[in-house]
Formats: C-alpha cells, structure tokens, sequence
C-alpha cells in the first residue's frame, strides 16, 4: 500500500471492536515511538474511507517543503541499526515510499521494554501479538464492510475447519495483466497436491473442511477447483469485482481488499505466498496455528506488453 498522499497519525486512545472490547491506551511518550511506525507508511485514501479506528490519517506539509530528505527504497528497506536508529527517522523529516524498516530496528529489547513499561504491551505479549493488534487497528473495516465479512463467515464457513488460501498470480494469468510475475504456471499445477498434503498431515478432510480462496486470477480459480474435485468446498468472496490496491486504487478495489484480508486472517490454516506482503499481513494479523508459506519465483516478464507478451 503506498501513495504519497497520506500518513497515518496514533491517537492517544484507541479503540476497535475488531481487536477487543478494552481500549488501548497510549501515553505521549510511547505514541511517539509508535507515530514512527506509521508516520513513514503512506496509504491510499480509499483506504482511509473504508476504515474506521483510532489510527488517522494527516497531511503534512513538511513533504512538500524542498529541503526534506527523501531515502531511497532500498536504503530504507535495508537500512542497519548502526546506520539509522528509529530517534533517528523521528529527529529529522524524510520521505520514503514503499518501505519496510528492518524488524532489527522497530523490534530491539531496548523499544519492547518501553513498550511493555507503558502497558502498550503486556509482560507475556509477543512481537508478533503486538503486529496483530496494530494491523487490526488501522485496517478495521467501516461497519458496511464488517457486516459482509461477519455475514460470509455466518452463512459459508459451516465446517470445523476453515483452510484459507492466498494466491497472487501476477504477469499473464492475473485478470489485471502486469509486468510481474509472482507465480509460474507449473507452480501454479504444483499447488493442488500441496494443499491435499497439507490437509491430510492435519487430519482435515473435504468434509470437515472449508477452503476460502482468496486471488488475483479467475484462471486460478478455476484451475484449483478443478484440480481438487467437486468433493471440495471452494469459497470466494464475491461482494465486489478483484482489483488492485497498487497506487490509488478505487473505492471497489480496496473493499474486496480488506474482506479478503480478514477472511484469509480468520482462518484455523493459512498458505500464502512467498514474499506476498498481503499474504504476510493476513498471517500477521491472524492466530492461524498452521501455516504455509508456499515458495515461488518472482520474475518480470521482458518488454513487457499486455497484448503481445501474453497473446491478448
């Protein structure tokens, strides 16, 4: 998610009746430390009309100003404790898009110490509980599209188990036809027997198990539900047509987005996609005790063309 529109704010309170009843409270010194966790993160505002927490958006208008320092992706992306320090980002304004601080520098026992002081976390809480929250807060779902999701869940996931299934195809296969290919074809034939294995290791079977897939691809769709058999419940959610969420994505888009998001996360099983960041982000906001990082190859197709390169 990144567009050089908006960043996102932390409140002092916060409260999601997606994550718990309990508010969260935040004092000055900790929201500080927390800010720099988002402040860095830009989101496009469809996303903002389609969430409601205590995590808001602000313009600022520092990121105009010609003497702000922009760090380029990978520097960022890759950037060393040694070089930057989180004091560091906060202490001067920079730009960035599309980056990832390293776990290393947001996650050291020196900031998990403070955390845990300011009862942001509590003494048996994990890093891992911690990034669950916070990505609840700032993709809770507006009310319309927490009753979609509530109500998919009520009237499709009747079997004891849900097994949930991200796959992001990219390149010629997707819908939306795009430079980047994120799964081959033959990886692609390779997945059916995978997700068989996987349910027959944890005593899931086509009758006690419902599978939600979640794709950027009807190709995909199909060849799964193919390969599996009619026996197999195959789930989509169908409440708003697949799009994009790269860029400035609309309105549709970004709510088929977020439905996927929590019905990936909500899941008893989970496989996603190597190096996909909403497959990650699904697991990371889930508590799925199985899960499945499915290992593909990332390529960008040569000159690419969506007519030429794949035969439109």
């Amino acid at each position: 998610m990144k567009t050089q529109l908006e960043a996102a704010w932390v409140t002092n309170t916060c409260l999601s009746s997606t994550v718990s009843r309990m508010p969260l409270f935040y004092s000055d010194s900790i929201r500080v430390r927390l800010r720099s966790l988002f402040s860095l993160v830009f989101i496009p505002m469809e996303f903002w009309r389609n969430t409601v927490s205590c995590i808001q958006p602000f313009r600022s208008p520092l990121m105009n100003n010609g003497n702000v320092r922009e760090i380029p992706r990978d520097d960022c992306t890759f950037a060393k404790p040694s070089q930057y320090t989180l004091s560091s980002f906060l202490n001067t304004t920079v730009k960035v898009t599309d980056c990832h601080l390293p776990y290393a520098m947001i996650y050291t026992e020196n900031n998990l110490i403070r955390l845990q002081a300011n009862r942001v976390m509590k003494d048996k809480e994990t890093v891992k509980d911690l990034q669950r929250i916070l990505f609840r807060l700032l993709l809770n779902p507006i009310p319309p599209l927490q009753d979609m999701i509530n109500s998919f869940k009520r009237k499709h996931y009747t079997k004891k188990n849900v097994f949930a299934i991200h796959i992001r195809m990219g390149g010629c296969l997707a819908d939306r036809k795009e430079r980047s290919e994120m799964m081959s074809l033959h990886e692609l034939e390779q997945l059916p027997s995978v997700i068989k294995n996987a349910m027959a290791s944890w005593n899931y079977t086509a009758a006690n198990t419902d599978l939600f897939l979640s794709t950027d691809s009807v190709f995909a769709e199909t060849y799964i539900r193919n390969a599996l058999g009619g026996m197999y419940t195959v789930l989509t959610s169908d409440a708003f047509h697949r799009g994009h969420t790269t860029g400035n994505p609309n309105a549709v888009a970004v709510g088929r987005a977020l439905i996927d998001l929590f019905l990936l996360a909500d899941s008893d099983a989970l496989l996603y996609c190597y190096r996909s960041k909403f497959g990650t982000i699904a697991m990371m906001m889930g508590r799925a005790q199985k899960v499945i990082e499915y290992k593909v190859t990332h390529r960008l197709i040569p000159n690419f063309n969506s007519t030429v390169s794949c035969g439109v």
